[in-house]
């Protein structure tokens, strides 16, 4: 089968491979693509970006069907330009894009050019089914890394190792629920490592000492999210909206 991928951003290449800093491109398609690729399935990717000067192109015109990753832009006219020439279109969905403010809009076209959706959890399988007769299938993220033991080395004299990590765009829930971890955990004298993008406002909202923790906020890449897992006792999950009842 001939299989393309529309993805945004910037790709670079690492130890022989293509690489994306967003974990939605690698996990649900560059990893993917490479799995299907070793099982014979002929692969290509486009960006979003270049799509419009490319529609005609060999690998387009080849495809069985487009998958599309997570877009920050509607491509809506582009997915039908595309559909146009032949392919099934399959719209990629790893967030809740018909709850998310950033992501409604965008996705709103796309949704509806779409011949079938794959989703990456059960929750967004019944999230985006409802009123709608395109087929929706699961297909959870890959694996990244190695599993693990697990690892808690918390006691007395020794703080409790606190984790967190993801987009900056996802710090807020975080920000809402330092304060009662603060207090809930004061007696373990907690620290709190943040792994994600830096930037000036990260560095304002979080600074060294916040809430009862210490802190510290490290630049996000692959080599140092495996040093954060091994420098951890507890990652935290926090979601939206925060309630103090569901710690």
């Amino acid at each position: 089968m001939n299989l393309l991928w529309i993805l945004s951003g910037n790709l670079e290449h690492r130890n022989g491979r293509l690489f994306s800093p967003l974990g939605s491109h690698r996990l649900r398609c560059l990893d993917p693509a490479a799995a299907l690729a070793r099982r014979g399935h002929r692969i290509a990717l486009a960006q979003a970006e270049t799509l419009a000067g490319k529609l005609d192109s060999s690998e387009l015109r080849a495809a069985d069907a487009v998958i599309v990753a997570k877009q920050f832009a509607d491509i809506a006219p582009l997915l039908s330009a595309v559909k146009e020439r032949g392919p099934l279109v399959v719209v990629d969905l790893c967030d809740d894009v018909l709850g998310l403010d950033h992501l409604r809009e965008t996705y709103a076209g796309m949704l509806e050019v779409a011949d079938a959706f794959t989703a990456a959890s059960s929750v967004l399988v019944d999230r985006i089914r409802p009123g709608r007769t395109t087929p929706v299938a699961l297909v959870p993220d890959c694996v990244e890394g190695k599993a693990q033991p697990p690892a808690f080395d918390a006691g007395p004299g020794r703080p409790l190792r606190l984790l967190w990590f993801g987009q900056p765009g996802n710090l807020d829930a975080l920000d809402k629920a330092i304060s009662d971890l603060g207090r809930r955990l004061t007696e373990f004298t907690p620290t709190l490592t943040i792994v994600t993008w830096l930037s000036p406002d990260v560095a304002e909202r979080f600074p060294k000492r916040r809430d009862g923790l210490s802190i510290r906020c490290l630049p996000w890449s692959p080599e140092v999210m495996r040093g954060a897992f091994g420098d951890c006792d507890l990652v935290l999950l926090c979601h939206r909206p925060y309630m103090g009842s569901d710690l």
